[in-house]
């Protein structure tokens, strides 16, 4: 046990003294914070208008454009042709034209004339204004009141309830989605990029050498678990600083942006982005999240996250130990990395249908369970398949470090010959 400790001191303080985990674990959060706080920069510091004039020659839509917070629209009685030859001149941004004959039922022929081209914000307010306007003017042409048509329009709530055990609960698809997603989604980086880390330290170690020395003071599995353990420990080291970083930045963002967020949420009833049954959207996301069982959440993804990284990390130190040069890794490690890519596309599937059949067995699967079962949690599983998937992929790992230990135990030695799958198989039942 002291042997496989001093492994994994060693690989471990040797990954986080190294400057380019430093960088990478302090530079990712605050990369993550800057995504995050763009927006409210960009609301906080981008006073840009627009200044819109409007030539109506149909004058069904005179004085129907409202303004927005940046956007400003100027009707003139003047010539198309002349606003053309002079809207720059007197620091307009473009022009809005609309023909005279247009046909309410077949509308066509509105244009937008300017040096630049039209921003998607800008596009979609002009065309929603311009639609609801026509919509008014079809209205009054079959003789109905425009009044009327806000009573007719309809919002369709549809909430969803699940009865179990402990009664009946409001449950929000889209947030169990998003959480699902979310969760297996960095499993899936984790297994490949932490799991391809075991791998290439195994390849390292042995070009060099190095291991040959290391093996005269212990045994062959007590290095692939020290080399395992370690670099997990490097992982989660990392992320619980990145977590702890993005708590600490989204507080930031609530303190000095809380002008920002108010304006995001009067967008709605500003008539900007939304209409203000966007209220209904945001009280049903925050029942959703209140419904999901959130220590289950984090707990499963911690097991799953760890247990699916000892399964696959076992098999990419065997996968190393047997390489000799670039092509020897990319052919071993095919039938390693397949299983996790399969995955994660039967991840996404199961977010679709949680509880169909794919879904239960490969959340069952030892090889498959990491990504898939995280996932189909926030919909609601029932405890026994979670215990049961839990229980088998211990099982799973285990099998898998028993399997690698006797191919480390072979490969990890052998220098200068090209090892087939064939052969490793023959290794595996020594």
């Amino acid at each position: 046990m002291r042997n496989i400790l001093l492994v994994i001191q060693r690989e471990y303080l040797s990954r986080v003294r190294n400057k380019f985990f430093i960088l990478t674990t302090l530079l990712m959060p605050l990369l993550l914070g800057l995504l995050i706080m763009v927006p409210f920069l960009l609301m906080r510091f981008d006073n840009s208008i627009q200044r819109i004039v409007v030539v109506d020659e149909s004058q069904l839509f005179k004085n129907h454009i409202p303004d927005s917070k940046s956007l400003y629209f100027f009707s003139t009685e003047d010539p198309i042709d002349s606003v053309k030859e002079q809207y720059r001149e007197l620091n307009f941004t473009g022009v809005l034209y609309i023909p005279e004959n247009i046909d309410i039922w077949n509308p066509k022929g509105f244009e937008y004339i300017s040096d630049s081209q039209l921003g998607l914000e800008t596009d979609i307010y002009i065309r929603s204004k311009l639609t609801k306007e026509i919509r008014r003017l079809r209205m009054i042409e079959l003789d109905i009141n425009p009044a009327i048509d806000k009573q007719l329009t309809v919002n369709l709530s549809l909430l969803t309830k699940v009865k179990d055990e402990s009664g009946e609960k409001t449950v929000n698809s889209m947030v169990s989605t998003a959480i699902g997603y979310i969760t297996g989604f960095m499993i899936y980086i984790v297994l490949l990029i932490y799991g391809t880390m075991v791998m290439r330290g195994v390849i390292e170690e042995k070009t060099s050498r190095i291991v040959e020395v290391m093996l005269s003071s212990l045994k062959p599995f007590q290095l692939m678990v020290g080399k395992i353990v370690g670099i997990a420990a490097v992982g989660l080291t990392q992320f619980t600083i990145w977590g702890i970083s993005l708590i600490f930045i989204n507080i930031l963002i609530a303190i000095f942006f809380s002008q920002s967020l108010g304006d995001l949420q009067n967008m709605g009833s500003s008539g900007r982005f939304g209409d203000s049954e966007d209220i209904e959207m945001i009280a049903s996301v925050l029942a959703g999240i209140k419904s999901i069982n959130m220590p289950l959440v984090i707990f499963s993804f911690l097991f799953y996250f760890i247990g699916g990284y000892l399964l696959y990390a076992t098999l990419f130190a065997a996968a190393g130990s047997a390489a000799n040069d670039e092509t020897d890794v990319q052919t071993l490690t095919f039938p390693v990395t397949i299983p996790v890519i399969i995955s994660f596309f039967i991840m996404m599937a199961a977010i679709r249908n949680p509880d169909g059949q794919l879904a239960f067995w490969s959340s069952i699967i030892p090889f498959s369970s990491p990504l898939v079962m995280p996932a189909r949690i926030p919909f609601g599983v029932p405890p026994w398949q979670i215990a049961l998937s839990m229980v088998l992929l211990v099982l799973g790992f285990l099998g898998s470090a028993w399997i690698a230990a006797k191919i480390y135990r072979t490969g990890i030695l052998l220098y200068g010959k090209k090892v087939t799958l064939r052969e490793i198989g023959r290794w595996m039942f020594r």
